[in-house]
This record gives C-alpha cells, sequence and structure tokens, in this order.
C-alpha cells in the first residue's frame, strides 16, 4: 500500500489517493464492500464477481492487478484498477472506475483514471484497453488521458485503446509483425489483456461461439466466463506464445449448455489466433484436442471466415453440418459450419 500525492477536487476537498497492488491484505474486504454492496448495479456481473479473488491474491502470481482507491475522511468514494501479465507488463487492461453517487462531478474519477493509466506506463507499460458505454460521461475522461474507440459498436458499448509509446497507428504491426518463434503454454488469469487485444481485433467474424462474440461484439469481462473453468473446473486452455511473451493465439474448451454430467464426452473448442501466426494455428488445435478429455470436439465457424475453416480442417476436423443463412451481418446473411473432431 501507498499513498500517492493528494488531488484537489473541484468541492474544495482534499481526496486522498491509495495505491494498493493485490494482495490487498486488510483493504481486501473494503473494496469488496464498496464494489459490491455500494454499487448493487455489478452484483451479476461477471467483471465483478470475481473481485474478491483478485483482491485475495489469488491472481498474483500471473496477474499484476493494482487498486487505485479515493479517500475523503477516511471513507472509500471512488476506485480505479488495471491489470496487466505479471511477466510482461506490456498490455494492460483498466476498469472498475467507480464514484459514489453523492461524490459524483466532483472530479474524483479524473484523478483515479489518470493516477491508474501513469503507475502502468512508469512499469513499462505499452497498451492498454477498457470498456465502456457509449453514453457513459467517463469515455469523455478516457478521451483525455488518449484513449481512442477502438472496437466501436453503435448506440452501444465500445472498447477504447490508449498507446503509451511508440505510434498508434502501427500498434499491432509492432506487437504482432515479428513472426517470432512460439510455444505453447496453458492459459491462465494473466491472459486478461492478451485475450482483450486479440479478440477485439477485426480479424474474423465469428470469434466465439460459446461467448456470442461475433465481429465487432466488445470483448472484455467475458475472459472471466471463459477462463474460469479452465482454472478452476478442468476444461483445458492453451496459449501460443513468442519469446517475448507476447500471446498470439489461444483456444480452450466448454461444455455445452447441457445439464452437468448429461454430455460430459462432448466439449465445443473455441480458438482465435493472430494471422501473422496463422501457420502455427493447427498445431495450437491439435495440442488442445490431444489434452481435452472429452472424446469429442465440435467447433464452428462462419462462411466468411474461409481462414478459420481452413486451420479447422488442417487440424483435423470434419465440417460435418451447415446451417444455412444462420448468421446476418447488417447487410446479408450467411451460414454456419459446424465442425467435429473425435478420438
Amino acid at each position: 500500500m501507498q499513498f500517492l500525492p493528494p488531488a484537489a477536487l473541484k468541492s474544495g476537498e482534499t481526496l486522498e489517493i491509495l495505491r494498493i497492488p493485490a494482495p490487498c491484505g486488510d483493504w481486501a474486504e473494503r473494496l469488496v464492500e464498496f464494489m459490491y454492496l455500494r454499487h448493487p448495479e455489478y452484483t451479476n456481473c461477471s467483471w465483478h464477481l470475481n473481485c474478491k479473488r483478485v483482491v485475495a491474491g489469488d491472481c498474483a502470481e500471473v496477474s499484476s492487478d493494482v487498486f487505485f482507491v479515493g479517500l475523503l475522511d477516511g471513507e472509500i468514494v471512488g476506485t480505479s484498477w488495471y491489470a496487466a501479465p505479471a511477466d510482461t507488463l506490456d498490455l494492460g487492461c483498466f476498469g472498475r472506475v467507480l464514484t459514489l453517487a453523492e461524490h459524483r462531478r466532483k472530479g474524483i474519477s479524473r484523478h483515479l483514471c489518470a493516477a491508474a493509466v501513469d503507475d502502468f506506463r512508469d512499469r513499462g507499460g505499452w497498451c492498454m484497453h477498457l470498456g465502456t458505454g457509449r453514453n457513459n460521461p467517463a469515455r469523455f475522461i478516457y478521451e483525455d488521458l488518449g484513449f481512442r474507440h477502438h472496437n466501436f459498436v453503435e448506440d452501444g458499448e465500445t472498447i477504447m485503446r490508449a498507446v503509451l509509446r511508440g505510434d498508434y497507428d502501427t500498434f499491432e504491426m509492432d506487437y504482432f509483425g515479428g513472426d517470432e518463434p512460439v510455444t505453447v503454454r496453458p492459459m491462465h488469469w494473466g491472459d486478461l489483456a492478451r485475450a482483450e487485444l486479440l479478440y477485439n481485433l477485426p480479424h474474423w467474424f465469428l470469434k466465439d461461439y460459446s461467448q456470442g462474440v461475433y465481429a465487432n461484439t466488445p470483448f472484455e469481462g467475458q475472459f472471466f466466463d471463459l477462463i474460469a473453468p479452465v482454472m478452476d473446473s478442468g476444461e483445458t486452455g492453451l496459449a501460443l506464445q513468442t519469446h517475448a511473451g507476447r500471446m498470439v493465439g489461444m483456444a480452450y474448451t466448454a461444455r455445452t449448455n447441457a445439464q452437468a454430467g448429461a454430455q460430459d464426452h462432448l466439449r465445443v473448442l473455441e480458438f482465435l489466433v493472430h494471422p501473422a501466426y496463422a501457420e502455427n494455428a493447427p498445431a495450437l488445435l491439435a495440442a488442445v484436442a490431444l489434452e481435452a478429455t472429452a472424446a469429442k470436439l465440435i467447433a464452428c465457424s462462419s462462411a466468411l471466415d474461409v481462414s478459420r475453416c481452413e486451420v479447422l480442417e488442417e487440424a483435423g476436423f470434419r465440417h460435418e453440418a451447415t446451417l444455412a443463412n444462420a448468421l446476418q451481418d447488417a447487410e446479408t446473411e450467411f451460414d454456419l459450419y459446424v465442425y467435429e473432431w473425435s478420438q
């Protein structure tokens, strides 16, 4: 825990700012109470339900989670937070920006957001993403801090990106363009920011059937839904990683929506690989298939995603079914393909 320089608010009050890295010790319970009880609108959101394990330090070995807490007269009035992979600290996921209703419009969020971004930059951070609503007033704070709309959905949510060193417009090329040798490793909680980067790129129409991520669907909190079964329930999750520690692809298995135990022989395979590393994708899928506990895997692809279909077929998946015009974008309908792999 560390006190940062205090901030003068528009109200004339002085905001104390605490930097609290996880595990949060004596502050853990207070942070959870603030996020759960003082902001009940978030209680059923997976983005916040995992907070208890984060503040307890359950993820600290692989994820560097840092909270910034605003205090007035010793009371928590606002928070911000970022998470970065503990081994590289190059990518950040930013969020948990909350202010008590009775203390809004004082500049609390602006100070706490700036503290988080500055801290991430000072630790060598390169690129940071966040998710917000198009009509959320906080987006203007984010824009002032250098975030740009990256995966924008009209009249809905948006993913914003800040590139803190180097050229914003060439970031993807700089990050993924090395064509380096890769290894396969298990996925973990520290991959949040890495998955957020991959999923919000525009390379495939159907990115994740299980999580309902299509085209420009903003991806952020869905990571907690997909990684929890991998970490807690024995599902398989593997990542493609370069020698520099950059995750350039990922694949995992998920249960169907059947009652627990009713379809244990079957899993859904989901995967996403950056085009610069497409040649490594079949080996990644083959590795997941070998590790999966299920005897049969199914995977989905849209007819638009020719490269995704090619990866599945090269990895030994068979095209078993076509659901005609099951998918659509703003202009047309197209087919959904179902692939199968069995031991």
